[in-house]
């Protein structure tokens, strides 16, 4: 326990009287989070990107890494428009389609493990690739967390909500939205 104790005291010495500076200049020392440009992810593959929307120039301003998706070249057998709109509609064939997703155009397929849970819960093809489900929950999950300063549209009390003005362009204060509702 000694020996650790006096390795510790000397680290954060050292790393107060010798802070890394990063290449914005930024000073760190001990007890600061890491550097971004540490971060083995890159800024617009990350949530920071969703919260914090910056451009490449400014990401790389900062010293942060930026990454460039590779372009891939995918032989869609069938549009997401092409699709039918009922599942019993669609035959087990699909499994070997590549779908043109409907937001970012990138080909994608519907694994035989999906495809059997679609058909046995009568649920719809998907049109959107994986990626862009998953970031449209993200987006959804962040605008919930994000809040937002509203007034109360009949008796006029300021108060803060996840719901926009575009979302619930009339909106309630807890108390009217009781008496009026409950």
């Amino acid at each position: 326990k000694e020996g650790y104790e006096k390795l510790r005291t000397q680290i954060i010495k050292d790393m107060n009287e010798n802070p890394y500076i990063s290449t914005a200049g930024h000073t760190y020392k001990y007890g600061e989070f890491f550097p971004p440009e540490f971060s083995p992810n890159a800024y617009n593959d990350s949530f920071a990107s969703k919260f914090v929307p910056l451009t490449k120039e400014e990401v790389l301003a900062r010293g942060m890494h930026w990454y460039e998706p590779e372009t891939r070249e995918y032989a869609i057998t069938i549009a997401s428009g092409e699709l039918p709109d009922t599942i019993k509609d669609a035959s087990d064939s699909i499994t070997k389609e590549i779908i043109g997703c409907a937001t970012c155009r990138r080909g994608f397929r519907i694994i035989s493990q999906e495809w059997q849970y679609l058909r046995q819960h009568n649920l719809p093809l998907p049109r959107k690739c994986p990626f862009c489900r998953i970031w449209e929950k993200v987006d959804m999950w962040i605008e919930n967390m994000t809040l937002h300063d509203r007034i109360c549209d009949k008796c006029g009390t300021e108060f803060k909500t996840h719901y926009t003005k575009e979302r619930a362009p009339v909106i309630y204060c807890k108390s009217c939205y009781s008496k009026e509702y409950l």
